[in-house]
């Protein structure tokens, strides 16, 4: 009986997201930002739970730099931000093509890229869930012409996962799952093909712990671990609304470099503290864009070390 009670709650979920989606899609963009705006409210008011896990993390980032009246606005701020990601990942693949992708999107460091893909090994995309990150598998598809293959988790409502795995795929991105994702993404980067990863979650299993916002992080060491085994470059990669005429900024930085030991262990550190670090210092850039109501730091050390 419990079981199916949950599938039942699992499919009410996905109705209800499903039919938002329908019903925004059709609708004028202008529109669809205002509703994005009061369900973002909404949510900011009566979630509790995620309120407090973002304000316990600005504590930990920032300490007392940031007042009270500080922090909530910034957690404001954050629910109104992720309202319009969600906007655009459902709006923007309506309206852009081959035509006019120029108009949407303005880019800069695409040259290290292309250089990148000269070695024909491949590249590694690295990003976190910071600024306008949905929209970033609609833009290579035209950059490249080729789809970035995107790591992902499966969600735990299995309706709601079909349902956004399909959303992602139609905005131009290949979806491998993380269980048993291995010779898949060998093959993508033997193939000379692009692979996405966003770091910047808390990761419980094969990880590793850097410094994010001065506190010890749990994250994934598969980036590092990639390219020191493949040899596949690792590339910065960014985008955020630059202006109210509905444009992204997409940033590509230089192939992320380190000093290479005869210490592995060392060299996956020094790799994914880098490119955590370079997150780091773009949220703080925004700190509005990034996503606060994550539990960041949940996995510590010493519950590491003990696993």
């Amino acid at each position: 009986m419990k079981k199916k009670r949950s599938q039942i709650s699992d499919f009410v979920q996905y109705a209800a997201l499903s039919a938002l989606v329908v019903i925004i899609q059709p609708l004028p963009l202008n529109f669809c930002m205002m509703i994005g705006r009061c369900f973002a409210y909404a949510c900011y008011l009566f979630d509790r739970k995620r309120r407090a896990i973002a304000e316990e993390n600005l504590r930990k980032a920032y300490g007392t730099d940031l007042s009270d009246i500080q922090r909530r606005k910034i957690i404001r701020s954050n629910y109104l931000h992720l309202a319009s990601v969600g906007i655009d990942f459902i709006k923007l693949p309506q309206l852009v093509n081959g035509n006019n992708w120029r108009k949407y999107f303005e880019v800069e460091g695409l040259e290290f890229a292309r250089e990148a893909l000269e070695q024909e090994k491949g590249i590694i995309f690295v990003s976190g869930h910071l600024g306008s990150w949905e929209v970033l598998g609609c833009a290579m598809k035209y950059l490249f012409h080729q789809p970035v293959h995107s790591i992902a988790k499966h969600m735990e409502n299995p309706f709601s996962d079909r349902f956004f795995t399909k959303l992602r795929e139609n905005s131009g991105q290949m979806i491998i799952f993380t269980e048993n994702a291995s010779r898949e993404i060998l093959r993508v980067l033997k193939s000379n093909q692009l692979l996405g990863i966003l770091i910047d979650q808390n990761v419980r299993e094969n990880n590793i712990i850097v410094d994010f916002f001065g506190q010890k992080a749990a994250t994934t060491r598969s980036v590092a671990t990639l390219s020191l085994k493949t040899g596949a470059p690792v590339i910065m990669l960014f985008a955020r609304r630059v202006d109210r005429r509905y444009r992204f900024k997409v940033t590509f930085s230089k192939p992320i470099q380190i000093e290479k030991t005869e210490n592995q262990e060392k060299d996956i550190f020094n790799l994914t503290q880098k490119c955590t670090s370079i997150i780091e210092s773009r949220i703080r850039e925004h700190p509005h864009e990034w996503i606060w109501i994550h539990n960041r730091w949940k996995t510590r050390p010493h519950i590491v070390a003990r696993q």
